[in-house]
């Protein structure tokens, strides 16, 4: 699916938008996709499909919204959101069940509010609390040039990446490849 330039696709609340394996939905135009706390808006595979499909990318620069909504079964290196040059405000997002990139921006404007990252880690491993974590704006995060980000455990143990790509104990080894390189460094998230 494709939105063109110079067309919006609204997508109402408590709708749920089912993908077919591999597809994805390439936004050139406008996506504004705004549920409430009583009905989120569901980005999912197509029932009883157990392969993945490849997420929402953005090629634009309108005013793409995207609020209460699920992000769920997207598997691809591109992101379940992925943006280049693109522009998006995100709030009130669940992004679930995936085990690559949730977000992937390449000279873009992103701003995601409130939202949970689940399933960071491999089956059979639990997570850092006990249930969905959470990036926190007193969190440190790694960020390097590849566009991989990682919220840091404080207290020791693992790191846990936004982007679901680097699982590890703590350490400076980063699966993106640059640890080390100008671009990978330490800021306050």
């Amino acid at each position: 699916l494709t939105i063109d330039q110079g067309v919006t696709l609204t997508i109402m609340p408590g709708t749920s938008v089912y993908f077919d394996v591999n597809a994805r939905m390439n936004i050139r135009g406008r996506l504004v996709a705004e549920g409430n706390e009583q009905e989120y808006i569901r980005f999912t595979r197509v029932p009883g499909n157990g392969a993945s499909w490849n997420g929402l990318q953005f090629r634009s620069m309108e005013d793409n919204r995207i609020a209460y909504a699920v992000i769920e079964q997207a598997t691809t290196d591109d992101g379940m959101i992925g943006l280049q040059n693109s522009q998006i405000e995100m709030d009130h997002i669940l992004f679930d069940h995936a085990f690559r990139r949730r977000i992937r921006t390449v000279n873009s404007s992103l701003v995601l509010r409130n939202s949970v990252f689940t399933d960071i880690f491999p089956p059979g491993q639990a997570p850092l609390t006990g249930g969905p974590v959470r990036v926190r704006p007193a969190t440190p995060v790694t960020v390097c040039a590849a566009g991989s980000s990682i919220a840091s455990r404080p207290a020791g143990g693992r790191r846990a990446c936004a982007t679901g790509r680097n699982r590890w104990p703590l350490g400076p080894r980063c699966e993106c490849g640059l640890a080390g390189l100008a671009g990978h460094r330490e800021v306050a998230g």
